[in-house]
């Protein structure tokens, strides 16, 4: 299921790094134009520290100001190794010099909407990541009960799923816990929890 595409950008805060020339004039300009907030990075106080989205300028030098944050960059001179280092910045859309503002909205919409695909990709990324590390820990547990308990392997996980289904947790989360109280001493009385009931 795709989701919906952002439009509007009023309200948005931009960071523009660039020097106060005619470009930066027409930047700052359209993107007021369209209800975006503008914090020049020369004159930014504390408090504008938090921003939505960069525009930089490429030909005076590259900046990452962290994962999350959407960068557009100014393109004047297309020399490759200029373009190389853009690219390996993954900036998420560009200008090119001079900047005309029928091309503002335009970048405005593919950085805004680009950047919530990435972060997208990126939590399922990590999604999948843990996952397999969860199933791996269900694996060991499995192994693990049915050494100690001499119990074949459906009944060792009936175990682990009806304790997890006790607590309320996932399979996964029960199993990480069951091997974290198996690596250091438990009390006898907490041992029923992780599996060790017959029934």
């Amino acid at each position: 299921m795709s989701s919906a595409v952002q439009t509007n950008f009023r309200g948005v805060r931009a960071l523009l790094i660039q020097p106060h020339d005619v470009n930066h004039e027409t930047l700052k300009r359209t993107l007021e134009r369209l209800g975006v907030t503008v914090i020049d990075h020369d004159s930014a106080s504390s408090q504008d520290r938090i921003f939505d989205i960069v525009f930089f300028d490429a030909d005076v030098g590259c900046i990452d100001l962290g994962g999350g944050i959407p960068h557009v960059a100014l393109v004047g001179l297309e020399a490759p190794s200029r373009l190389i280092k853009v690219a390996r910045q993954r900036c998420v859309a560009h200008l090119m010099k001079p900047v005309r503002s029928n091309g503002v909205f335009t970048a405005l919409l593919i950085a805004f909407n680009e950047q919530v695909s990435r972060d997208r990709d990126i939590e399922e990324r990590d999604q999948l990541l843990r996952r397999a590390k969860g199933r791996r820990a269900v694996f060991k547990a499995v192994l693990h009960l049915m050494q100690q308990e001499q119990i074949d392997d459906d009944e060792a996980y009936r175990r682990l799923r009806m304790g997890s289904m006790r607590l309320r947790i996932s399979v996964e989360e029960f199993a990480a816990n069951f091997l974290a109280a198996r690596s250091s001493p438990v009390p006898p009385a907490n041992q029923a929890q992780y599996g060790r009931e017959r029934n």
